[in-house]
């Protein structure tokens, strides 16, 4: 990055300036909690026949695997540190996302964030949440992104990206529940 200053590498050291994609940072958070194995995205886990009563799903025609592209090269202690210290995130006595968290029956795990952004020339804030649940064994793994959460002295809720996590963990716990999803 030539002509770059340190003060711009320290930015995206720091996770400023928009540097990583939604899918990215879900991708991250996904590593962690699968012990420091790299998946390849995947959206899709099978492709499935229509069923005529529509009450059951159909027959599986493809099903699509996971696929390990590669592993973190870092202590299982380093990482057990990393784990622990997402799940404070939402358990902590001082965490920035366990008014949210704490009492929910999944277990969740997380980093939260504001990083700094401009939008037309004028300073703004996303917000933002990766998190995993269950702790102990993961299921889902998400990445909420709220752009221009903060611009000149407005401000949407600071708790955007933790409500919107907590509602989307809820629905798939909530779905998983009444056997409308398969996991794993």
């Amino acid at each position: 990055m030539k002509g770059t200053n340190t003060s711009t590498y320290f930015q995206i050291t720091i996770g400023q300036l928009d540097t990583y994609t939604p899918m990215q940072i879900a991708q991250y958070i996904t590593t962690i909690a699968n012990g420091g194995y790299r998946m390849k995205p995947q959206l899709v886990k099978e492709i499935r026949e229509p069923n005529k009563n529509g009450n059951e799903p159909g027959n599986v025609i493809d099903e699509i695997e996971p696929m390990v592209l590669n592993q973190v090269d870092m202590s299982e202690e380093m990482l057990k540190r990393v784990q622990q210290g997402f799940w404070l995130v939402t358990h902590g006595s001082k965490a920035t996302a366990r008014g949210y968290f704490k009492d929910e029956p999944y277990n969740a795990a997380s980093k939260t964030g504001t990083s700094e952004s401009y939008k037309n020339g004028v300073k703004t804030w996303n917000l933002s949440f990766a998190g995993y649940a269950p702790f102990n064994d993961p299921e889902i793994a998400i990445a909420v992104i709220v752009p221009n959460a903060y611009r000149d002295g407005y401000a949407s809720p600071h708790n955007a990206a933790n409500i919107i996590s907590q509602r989307v963990f809820r629905a798939y716990f909530d779905l998983n529940e009444k056997g409308q999803m398969t996991t794993k």
